[in-house]
């Protein structure tokens, strides 16, 4: 048993604006219309957990927000069959954040504290709720030929797609969108289904992402453990295959929860991909810290393929038809994507 405090305590005393319970904090900071509504979330979840948590209801353990909490859980589940990158998951805190841009980070180990610490921007939980209904309704929209509801689903996803480019127009819109979020109305539709499936395994694999980089030892100044087969240029520099092996890592391990293949988990990290090129200059170009979004695309189709290759085949001509869509319906505000980046070979 380590004396150290947790880094749950880093979190919460270094991190500006960090609260240790986040759904109780919008709680209390709702106005009174909005307080009914937040209230019955944490009766949901306060249910939920007694059923799936040995009547703890919804305590925190891993995380200071409920649902990250459960994928936390999720993930240790995943991991049983080995007792060692178990209890190395056991030492995992997840702090949600207030800043709008969508960023996760592994932070660097501080020897003062016990347990690794990353961190998730609420910017990123809100981006993958809106790239999964506009990939949900896109879905849809391939499949239906009345022309009024394609029509009434395209206005749907413009406005999706505005606030995935747009802050100001997405905060704007936000209580729309809280409340559709929890809405009793259809939720047994496909379009929620695929949603909630696209979303759920959109965070996981950021999650587990994050998770590679502390268990590969990319955020301490001991041994690394690079386990990229992806080398996409001869002279990548080791931060960048970091970024491979993470993306390598945490598909492993969304996967390994599959009792059989689950298409929409599958799916979802190369939305999570979408979401970021959306928001970046040159998805096509490198940094020296991180690879491109073209080849972590690639190399994440190069994945997929190794578990179902008709899949595969499947995604990467959804993905080119959603962002030529993109470019050529958007093409004021995207002339930074001046190249076809999503297209090429893995």
């Amino acid at each position: 048993m380590s004396d150290k405090d947790s880094v749950k305590k880093k979190f919460l005393s270094e991190i500006p604006g960090a609260v240790e319970d986040w759904n109780e904090h919008i709680l209390e900071h709702a106005n009174e219309d909005e307080k009914l509504e937040h209230q019955k979330i944490l009766d949901e979840q306060e249910e939920h957990g007694n059923v799936t948590n040995y009547n703890l209801g919804r305590d925190l353990w891993y995380s200071n927000e409920y649902f990250l909490e459960c994928q936390i859980k999720d993930l240790l589940g995943y991991v049983e069959d080995d007792e060692v990158l178990y209890e190395e998951l056991r030492n995992i805190y997840v702090g949600l954040t207030a800043k709008r841009d969508p960023n996760a980070m592994a932070m660097n180990i501080d020897v003062e504290f016990a347990g690794y610490l990353i961190t998730i921007n609420i910017g990123m939980e809100m981006g993958l709720h809106l790239i999964s209904d506009f990939i949900s309704q896109y879905l849809y929209f391939r499949q239906i030929d009345d022309k009024s509801e394609r029509e009434k689903l395209v206005l749907e996803m413009i406005d999706l797609f505005f606030c995935l480019v747009n802050d100001d127009y997405f905060a704007e819109h936000i209580d729309k969108f809280l409340k559709e979020s929890h809405s009793d109305i259809d939720l047994e539709s496909s379009r929620k289904v695929i949603a909630s499936h696209l979303f759920e395994g959109g965070m996981k694999f950021v999650l587990g992402h994050e998770i590679g980089h502390h268990i590969l030892r990319h955020t301490t100044l001991d041994k690394r453990y690079i386990v990229s087969k992806f080398i996409p240029e001869l002279n990548a520099s080791p931060e960048q295959l970091d970024e491979f092996a993470a993306d390598n890592f945490g598909f492993d391990l969304l996967i390994r929860g599959m009792k059989e293949i689950n298409s929409h988990f599958l799916f979802a990290p190369l939305i999570v991909i979408l979401m970021l090129a959306i928001r970046d200059d040159c998805p096509e170009k490198s940094s020296k810290e991180h690879p491109s979004l073209r080849d972590r695309y690639l190399n994440l189709l190069s994945k997929i393929s190794e578990v179902d290759k008709n899949l595969a085949t499947r995604f990467q001509e959804i993905l080119n038809e959603i962002a030529s869509w993109i470019r050529n319906s958007y093409n004021d505000q995207f002339v930074h994507w001046k190249t076809e980046w999503w297209k090429g070979t893995y």
